[in-house]
């Protein structure tokens, strides 16, 4: 009986003695099988979802600019190794809380889109600020800096209506 593993549906190694390491070469996230052979039959184990065993690779760079379609629908471009994007809506009074841990932003969209409606029924008096970051299988990428040159702290805690 003969084992193969089979990477994203291509043969990557022939006779894979099981327990060993195979390294893909990248820091993407692949699917693995095991093809068990026995003459001309043979049998494929489950689909396994992996990534590089080293676990090298970096977050995602500062996602910028955003931009608006109209009053409703906001956009940004995109990030090279992001895999989904967080858009985070916060207060205008809660901007100062960007430099410590206090609650400043809630969550107004997760996915992998780099667009989303953004229909707030806020009171007129209010005034919302937006910040986008990127996100792979290695972390969530910076909020970017604040006016003084400091690295954005979002606390995320808070419940967006």
């Amino acid at each position: 009986m003969q084992h193969n593993l089979y990477d994203d549906g291509s043969l990557a190694v022939t006779n894979y003695v099981s327990g060993a390491l195979y390294n893909p070469g990248d820091t993407f996230s692949h699917n693995y099988v095991i093809r068990a052979i026995n003459g001309t039959c043979y049998a494929n184990s489950a689909i396994v979802a992996g990534t590089d065993e080293a676990q090298s690779g970096d977050a995602p760079a500062e996602v910028t600019p955003l931009n608006w379609t109209n009053k409703t629908t906001i956009y940004w471009a995109t990030e090279a190794v992001s895999t989904s994007y967080n858009l985070y809506r916060g207060l205008r009074a809660n901007l100062a809380n960007l430099a410590n841990s206090n609650s400043d932003f809630c969550t107004r969209y997760n996915g992998a889109s780099t667009s989303t409606t953004v229909a707030e029924t806020a009171p007129v008096a209010d005034c919302y600020y937006f910040i986008v970051t990127g996100v792979n299988a290695f972390g969530e990428g910076p909020a970017g800096t604040n006016s003084s040159g400091v690295d954005r702290q979002l606390n995320t805690t808070g419940a967006c209506p």
